[in-house]
């Protein structure tokens, strides 16, 4: 009899413990994934949110929507003729430094709220302060990130467009950042024709510049 009195008590505290952990669990998930304007986000204990999706993209493995820095929708073709703000090869006409949560800003336009385009700083934070792992989901390769705080985003190998063709999908990614290059050209009403991105390789750590026309990735941030 006492046997059975402690086999009942054991199972008793193993089911409570089990249900205690399947609680904790859903909690975690819900602290972890939240929305701004019903767009996904992750806090990953970093200076901003950021997003769990590309612009146009319904899952953070897919490629979601291309554009060229300062536009704010999509189009057929990449090319410099087609660019509203181009100029000639060496400038363009110039609407900020940093674009980031004005008119010019495909995040903010697209998604609304206090979503915007991440800054040079915020990438560098992404990258600096996160672990970056190689992953294949669904079949596509990606970077998971985890953040400082164990939570974690996907990032995935997009490529970018030029003309009407998406050039090194799943080998690299180019994310446009809402800093623009420095160098003035002729005037400070015209700019050079390349802005910054977060480019992502087999070593995700490096920023480059790119030509605004092209289309690339964002992915958005919010406070």
């Amino acid at each position: 009899m006492k046997d059975s009195y402690v086999k009942i008590i054991l199972i008793s505290f193993v089911l409570t413990m089990c249900f205690s952990s399947c609680i904790n669990d859903d909690e975690e998930e819900q602290i972890a994934l939240q929305t701004i304007e019903d767009h996904e986000y992750v806090d990953l204990g970093l200076s901003v949110k950021w997003a769990t999706c590309n612009v146009g993209a319904l899952s953070p493995e897919e490629n979601g929507s291309y554009f060229s820095w300062g536009e704010t929708e999509e189009k057929a073709l990449y090319q410099l003729e087609t660019y509203k703000y181009w100029i000639n090869l060496a400038a363009c006409k110039f609407i900020g430094m940093d674009i980031s949560g004005t008119e010019y800003d495909v995040a903010r336009a697209q998604w609304g709220g206090t979503w915007r385009m991440p800054t040079e700083m915020e990438f560098r934070e992404l990258i600096d302060k996160c672990v970056w792992t190689n992953v294949i989901v669904n079949g596509k390769e990606a970077f998971e990130v985890v953040g400082p705080n164990g939570n974690s985003i996907l990032m995935n190998l997009s490529g970018y467009i030029i003309d009407d063709s998406i050039r090194h999908e799943g080998t690299i990614g180019h994310f446009w950042l809402s800093t623009a290059e420095d160098n003035l050209v002729e005037s400070p009403t015209h700019s050079d024709s390349k802005a910054r991105l977060g480019y992502i390789g087999k070593k995700p750590t490096i920023l480059r510049h790119q030509y605004k026309y092209i289309g690339c990735s964002v992915r958005p941030v919010s406070y």
